[in-house]
């Protein structure tokens, strides 16, 4: 029997709050909520990756709606792995404008802190990422699947994760040996992952 939502926390696991005052007005399709719920509770992610929450993804959908990237919003609906990883990436980048006092639905704050945001998403992202590798037997860092997945722009996220979050990566971790992006690229297009919006 599967823990119900409610009791999918735990010790160890980042749950943050998103409450932002004045959310913008944007309408979501909660049948297609309510399957990605579905979709996402398949697989508990490990600890201390965030669990899919209803509040945490309709969040996640106003903020990803209101700056036009809806192709990413679809994707976090629709798959598993793919959109595991952008859901993740979503909650601790609007975690750290929540816990850092900014409102990531004002243009002027959304831009002026980005780089801080989204470099301390993507080493989160990419470390469940990590973890997913290892399972499947590919031993990869954090600059090999930055640089090889194929939903970012790979030169402009390292820069941002080596810039802002140099201090959270562990020895050989800026590695990335052509051979190993092989690795990487190939480890993303056995889960399916491909350029966003295709």
């Amino acid at each position: 029997m599967q823990p119900s939502r409610e009791d999918r926390g735990g010790a160890g696991r980042f749950e943050p709050s998103l409450n932002f005052p004045g959310l913008p007005r944007i309408d979501l399709d909660e049948v297609r909520i309510a399957q990605a719920l579905t979709l996402h509770e398949a697989t508990l992610p490990p600890v201390p990756f965030p669990v899919v929450r209803p509040d945490q993804l309709r969040v996640v959908g106003v903020y990803l709606l209101h700056w036009l990237t809806g192709h990413y919003w679809e994707t976090i609906l629709t798959s598993w792995s793919r959109g595991y990883s952008l859901f993740c990436h979503e909650v601790v980048e609007l975690n750290w404008y929540r816990e850092n006092g900014h409102n990531p639905f004002n243009e002027r704050e959304q831009l002026e802190h980005y780089a801080e945001a989204h470099s301390l998403a993507l080493v989160w992202e990419h470390r469940y990422l990590q973890q997913e590798a290892r399972g499947r037997g590919h031993e990869l860092s954090i600059r090999e699947l930055i640089l090889a997945n194929p939903h970012g722009d790979p030169e402009f996220d390292w820069e941002a994760v080596w810039q802002h979050r140099r201090e959270m990566l562990g020895p050989g971790e800026d590695r990335g040996e052509e051979g190993r992006l092989a690795a990487a690229r190939d480890f993303f297009r056995d889960l399916g992952f491909q350029p966003v919006g295709v």
